[in-house]
């Protein structure tokens, strides 16, 4: 599980350099953010799918950092960006408050969910993919993609120090 986690931190610092003055050294930026997004979110999904099969309760979707709203729409964004192959990020000039060092002059958020249409089958479509939909509509949105991947990655730290 700590390995899982820690794969799922090193995506997260991944995407942090590729987003920061670091990414500037990359070759194609736009292509390491949607590799290290995904990869991120595959690692999220993939916790939250272990939590789920091994521990039948749902008590686990709930934490000090994190609800079971925020896991669902956790799941829609993943289904967009895995099997849609669709960005679900988009970048925005200015500052983001409260301010975090290093700075950055630029932030990035999840793009609105009318941008990122549901399957007609497959993994997250019907109802399934609706419910999906709603809660990314709730919790993800507009919001900054570093807060929802930092709330992630101390949901699944908090889960592990209990287990």
């Amino acid at each position: 599980m700590t390995m899982a986690v820690n794969s799922l931190k090193l995506a997260v610092k991944r995407w942090r350099d590729t987003t920061s003055q670091k990414g500037e050294s990359v070759s194609d930026p736009d292509l390491v953010r949607f590799a290290s997004i995904g990869e991120a979110l595959q690692w999220a999904g993939s916790l939250d799918d272990h939590w789920s099969q091994h521990y039948k309760r749902q008590e686990h979707r709930t934490t000090s950092t994190c609800c079971n709203q925020t896991l669902e729409g956790l799941r829609f964004a993943r289904n967009r960006v895995v099997h849609d192959l669709i960005i679900t990020a988009s970048g925005h000039d200015g500052m983001m408050f409260p301010l975090v060092f290093p700075l950055c002059f630029g932030h990035y958020e999840w793009r609105p969910a009318r941008d990122l249409p549901l399957p007609t089958d497959g993994p997250g479509s019907g109802k399934e993919g609706e419910r999906q939909k709603d809660a990314y509509e709730n919790c993800w949105q507009g919001e900054d993609v570093e807060r929802t991947l930092d709330a992630l990655v101390s949901h699944f730290e908090e889960l592990s120090r209990l287990k």
